[in-house]
């Protein structure tokens, strides 16, 4: 999401190398991967993962989102109902099933989610949408901060 995911890759890759069974790592490539759009490579270091981590739904739950976002909805329910089986609460994996099946229910949406989703729409935001509102609203509280003689650091 930073524009860095050619050095997480790389970085992963080294771990690999040194650690071959490092099941972290192996799924941190596959996250890496994804990102760079090397889904076959992504899903290979996915399963690597889930095998190296037994107990860990994060690997099974990757691989349903890659399954998911490549049409392949049958695996994709497979592999979030073996996420889930590892952690019946996980709200990502719940909030997943929901959207294959219209299972389950999850009373709101997970903060990563609702982060990441955000984060991922706020570059095209500030672009588009700002200007078109004459959005100044840092501008008339630093105004308004400076008058009463305290002193704002713009973020």
């Amino acid at each position: 999401e930073l524009g860095r995911e050619g050095e997480a890759r790389e970085s992963f890759e080294e771990a690999v190398r040194l650690d071959p069974r490092d099941g972290l790592a192996r799924n941190g490539l596959g996250v890496a991967l994804r990102a760079l759009g090397k889904t076959r490579s992504a899903e290979e270091s996915y399963k690597a993962a889930a095998e190296l981590l037994p107990y860990s739904p994060e690997p099974c739950y990757n691989l349903a989102v890659l399954y998911k976002e490549g049409g392949k909805e049958g695996e994709a329910l497979s592999y979030v109902r073996l996420a889930l089986e590892k952690a019946p609460e996980d709200e990502n994996s719940l909030l997943l099933l929901s959207s294959l099946t219209g299972e389950g229910s999850v009373a709101a949406l997970p903060e990563g989610h609702v982060v990441g989703l955000f984060d991922s729409i706020a570059d095209a935001y500030d672009i588009a949408v700002v200007p078109a509102v004459n959005y100044r609203g840092p501008e008339v509280l630093a105004k308004a901060a400076a008058k009463c003689g305290v002193a704002v650091q713009p973020p």
